[in-house]
């Protein structure tokens, strides 16, 4: 587990708000580290510092990542017809890999800029040789 994660946690356990000395305390980190750690997540959105100095607090973009990451378990469930539905609270199209894009691009250059090309090495060589 990754400590951006471990330090999110628990500042979700401890009722979506922490100080960085409760925080070290849980997760055996220095306090420097969490803090640095507590900056980053702030940098990326997940956490937002409150008023007091030292203490952070979950923002939903770190909700969100939590429950991606199946920290956080969630489900909404109903009855259809007698049947229970669970409802997960990401779509099947987050779970899904995209396949990777690949693009094909041919090295080979046509003739003529081939051509071209070596015309302007020997007149590029030639410029440097002297007359004799």
């Amino acid at each position: 587990m990754s400590s951006e994660l471990e330090v999110l946690e628990k500042i979700w356990e401890n009722e979506g708000e922490s100080s960085i000395k409760l925080i070290s305390n849980q997760t055996r980190f220095g306090l420097d580290y969490v803090r640095y750690i507590c900056n980053s997540l702030i940098r990326k959105g997940q956490v937002k510092s409150t008023g007091k100095r030292g203490w952070y607090k979950i923002t939903a973009k770190g909700e969100k990542d939590l429950t991606l990451r199946g920290v956080i378990k969630t489900e909404v469930s109903r009855r259809v017809g007698g049947i229970k539905k669970v409802i997960l609270p990401w779509s099947r199209k987050l779970l899904m890999p995209k396949p990777p894009k690949i693009e094909l691009k041919s090295k080979l250059l046509p003739f003529e800029e081939r051509k071209l090309k070596l015309g302007k090495r020997i007149e590029k060589a030639a410029s440097f040789l002297r007359r004799v």
